[in-house]
């Protein structure tokens, strides 16, 4: 393998350019993915639940704010507005103050008439001081803020930016006035448009920022330069295979740029990491194979176990996520072998220059953390175990729909003004069967019950039902309270149902992002500790099947996650959809440095080394490039921090975190625990 990467190298940088130049071609119009029927594929629902869920995309909310309350004059603009709203083909209804009915049941047959009165200016006096005492869903509390439920037609989707800007449009004409809409279509076309932008953002600022640490190292500008080229080829080229394979480019693929970053640059460190007795080889051949028989095998596995560590989530109903581990996967491997090419191109002493200072001050530090004193080591392990134990008597699973939003986002802020005045924007259908004509009064009852425990009812059938009718269907929505606190709330109202003889059943998209999320969320979960005990079956079986190492791989890697966990505990952090996957990573890439060190003692060990020789090699010249790794590590994901995702900026912050305290445990701890296996 060697020998046919060094005489073909030159004709693989073409190929290399080759794939590069066509993945440009195969980006130039990308599709970015973030739909509920995607991710509803492998739902388990049944399809008129999921049917009924998804119909909920084409719902809209739009609010009208103001400063002043509601006048006679003004009231009549916004009703010219309703009516231009209902003109536009790609809306199929509106619903608002405007056309608010109220149902009069004295009658023997129920009828309807406007609560908010036009005619004439006394009349709409009269009647906007009712609406003031009874209340409405469609105006706020205090009431300077006016709802709009919009169910738009499907073929709105063919120019949603088209749409939202002439919806916006028309309720701007209204002056004095902010604009706010919302709804599954609407976040879903803001986060397509966010991430293009964003994968370019990070892209761009993790270059400067790797390029700047990498500087700073080397001191080589061609270095920096060929692991950058490195990356971008390998980044291009991994998503236009998901591009190929997928149709598309997943919202959640938005963190693999970051992914292929460290792989790229961490595994290259390592490949460059040269001792004195290399530099004394004037042949680069020889200089090459060295340095892949050495370090090759170490970086292979890192490969593999970070690979292992994305494959977990194929045990996931997360079909998005489950393409993402793919996808991450194959651009492990191809990041991989883009390395071993332009390393073979460029292999040279001189391509590796040296910055002593930089070189001195970590030396430095690794002397001071590994002769710390004994109590002191008590002491930080202790550290680690508290927070570790505090992280798993604290583990929580909930899901929001804000979860992928970051609070400074605009989408952020427009969700938030609909659960703060208008009840929230999580749609919940309430499907009740109809056995006899006293069931109208039941449901009567059940909409009185809903309304007490803060459910907003949109479109309601009860109160105007036949007794032929065979069902009511009350469409309504609630607030982001968390998913544990909604199936609470479902199984109240299902209780209550039950005493008043009533047959319920649930659909709409709010109902299935709870019932599927907590589930989908632990089976992440059990995926990240499958892919933990695989990645010890595999050191177990490459160390010759010795038992030992399965604790020497682990304890290192588990403990920083752990006590990760319990750090971020501290600060309120539960484990939803959005974030589950994150440890998935984080194990990927903090286990990279363990291996690197237990490899590079193993050889040692083979060299006959003794085993004070071993320790005090891995310590002086491995550790040496674990800790540019982890350096090159937080730089990278320096920029992700701000991102607008929530599930992005989480795994910045998180991989930080655990990166700093597993090269802390792998400097301190793991030496000791090689000396106490051996």
């Amino acid at each position: 393998m060697i020998s046919f990467i060094w005489k073909y190298r030159y004709p693989l940088i073409l190929l290399l350019f080759i794939l590069f130049c066509l993945s440009l071609s195969v980006l130039k119009n990308p599709k970015i993915y973030f739909d509920t029927e995607r991710i509803l594929e492998m739902s388990s629902e049944e399809k008129d639940v999921i049917d009924e869920s998804i119909d909920d995309k084409n719902l809209l909310l739009a609010s009208i704010k103001f400063n002043k309350e509601i006048n006679y004059e003004f009231a009549l603009r916004v009703d010219s507005v309703h009516k231009s709203l209902l003109n536009r083909n790609s809306i199929r209804t509106v619903r608002s103050l405007f056309n608010e009915k109220k149902i009069i049941t004295s009658s023997i047959i129920p009828i309807s008439s406007k609560r908010l009165n036009l005619s004439s200016e006394e009349s709409f006096k009269k009647s906007f001081d009712r609406i003031k005492n009874q209340g409405s869903n469609f105006v706020s509390k205090d009431l300077k803020s006016l709802l709009f439920v919009i169910n738009k037609n499907e073929n709105a989707d063919t120019n949603l930016t088209f749409f939202f800007d002439g919806l916006k449009s028309d309720l701007s004409k209204i002056n004095d006035s902010k604009v706010y809409i919302t709804g599954q279509s609407k976040s879903e076309h803001y986060m397509q448009d966010s991430v293009t932008k964003e994968i370019k953002f990070m892209t761009l600022f993790s270059s400067i920022f790797c390029a700047i640490v990498l500087w700073f190292f080397v001191r080589n500008i061609m270095f920096v330069i060929i692991n950058l080229v490195c990356v971008i080829f390998s980044i291009s080229i991994t998503f236009s295979i998901s591009q190929l394979l997928y149709g598309g480019i997943e919202l959640v693929m938005i963190l693999m740029p970051a992914i292929i970053f460290i792989v790229c640059i961490s595994d290259f460190l390592h490949l460059t990491n040269f001792n004195k007795d290399d530099l004394k080889k004037t042949d680069k051949f020889q200089l090459f194979q060295n340095q892949v028989k050495k370090i090759g095998v170490p970086v292979f596995l890192t490969s593999i176990t970070t690979a292992i560590g994305f494959l977990s989530f194929i045990f996931s109903d997360v079909m998005p996520l489950t393409r993402f581990g793919i996808i991450t996967c194959i651009g492990i491997f191809i990041s991989l072998f883009s390395i071993l090419i332009f390393y073979s191109v460029v292999v040279d002493k001189k391509i590796y220059g040296i910055n002593e200072k930089a070189n001195n001050t970590i030396n430095n530090f690794i002397q001071k953390v590994t002769n710390i004193k004994r109590i002191e080591s008590i002491f930080l392990l202790s550290i680690f175990i508290f927070f570790s134990i505090f992280g798993i008597l604290n583990l929580r699973i909930d899901n929001y729909i804000t979860d992928e939003i970051n609070k400074n986002s605009k989408l952020y802020e427009e969700i938030k003004f609909f659960d703060d005045n208008f009840g929230g924007i999580k749609p919940i259908t309430f499907n009740v069967s109809i056995d006899s004509s006293s069931s109208k009064e039941k449901i009567v009852e059940l909409e009185k019950f809903l309304k007490k425990n803060e459910v907003v009812i949109d479109f309601s059938s009860a109160s105007i039902l036949s007794p032929s009718n065979a069902s009511s269907t009350i469409k309504s929505r609630i607030k982001d309270i968390g998913s544990r606190n909604t199936n609470l709330l479902i199984e109240k109202i299902s209780q209550y149902c039950e005493d008043l003889d009533l047959n319920i059943s649930y659909s709409g998209v709010g109902f299935l992002f709870d019932n599927l999320s907590n589930k989908m969320t632990k089976e992440v979960l059990i995926g990240l500790v499958l892919a933990i005990i695989l990645v010890g079956l595999l050191f177990v079986i490459i160390n010759n099947y010795n038992i030992k190492f399965f604790i020497i791989a682990l304890v290192p890697n588990i403990i920083p996650i752990i006590s990760t966990i319990g750090i971020f505990s501290v600060f309120s952090f539960y484990f939803c959809l959005s974030n589950a996957f994150i440890f998935a990573i984080v194990f990927g890439l903090i286990v990279d440095d363990s291996i690197h060190i237990i490899s590079s003692y193993r050889s040692c060990i083979k060299r006959n080394l003794s085993i004070d020789k071993s320790v005090n090699y891995v310590t002086q010249i491995t550790s040496r490039a674990v800790i540019k790794t982890t350096i090159v590590i937080i730089f990278t994901l320096i920029p992700l921090l701000f991102s607008e995702f929530k599930s992005v900026s989480q795994l910045a912050s998180i991989s930080i975190v655990a990166a700093i305290v597993a090269v802390i445990f792998d400097l301190i701890f793991l030496p000791k625990m090689l000396r106490f296996f051996s």
